[in-house]
């Protein structure tokens, strides 16, 4: 699910896992929400070459595709790339998607993200962790309401042009 925010979603590309901490969060982190706790752990260098290649494509035309590639560095010197057990010092994982559609109302919609990360085994039991993630996103604002120029009774279809909203048609949970 996309985690929205008040300046759009977060990217779950380069989520490895979401751990959800049950109960009041102000035990852990001070004052806080009574329903507990979201963790996004992203996705760490791995120790072996791995590249991973996915495509989709939804019912509303959505395409998606995204890499998920990783494994050591093996720089310079032997000696100050390897540890002691023989393994690389320094890793890598990136993680890129690319998405370009039309969300459920025929507008225009799509998503860049490039995600890097660079791990360096300091000693054995410390390591030294880069990350970064870059997130372009094309979407409809206005709290999800293609409303043109502040008028409801007017929306903004995918193609750009201007239609009148049928008020007629109930777009809300029904009553039950």
């Amino acid at each position: 699910f996309p985690q929205t925010a008040s300046f759009g979603s977060q990217t779950l590309v380069n989520v490895e896992r979401i751990e959800v901490l049950r109960g009041p969060s102000a035990v852990l982190y001070g004052s806080g929400a009574f329903g507990g706790t979201i963790n996004r752990v992203s996705k760490k260098p791995l120790p072996q070459q791995k590249t991973t290649i996915r495509g989709q494509v939804d019912s509303n035309e959505l395409y998606t595709f995204s890499i998920d590639t990783g494994g050591p560095i093996n720089l310079g010197a032997p000696e100050f790339v390897r540890d002691d057990r023989g393994r690389s010092k320094f890793g890598y994982r990136l993680n890129l998607l690319y998405a370009d559609g039309f969300d459920f109302r025929d507008l225009k919609r799509g998503n860049k993200v490039i995600a890097p990360t660079f791990a360096w085994d300091l000693t054995r039991k410390t390591k030294l962790i880069v990350e970064y993630a870059y997130q372009q996103e094309l979407r409809v604002g206005n709290c999800e309401n293609p409303v043109q120029g502040g008028h409801p009774e007017y929306i903004v279809v995918g193609n750009g042009t201007v239609r009148p909203v049928d008020r007629s048609i109930f777009l809300g949970p029904e009553a039950g």
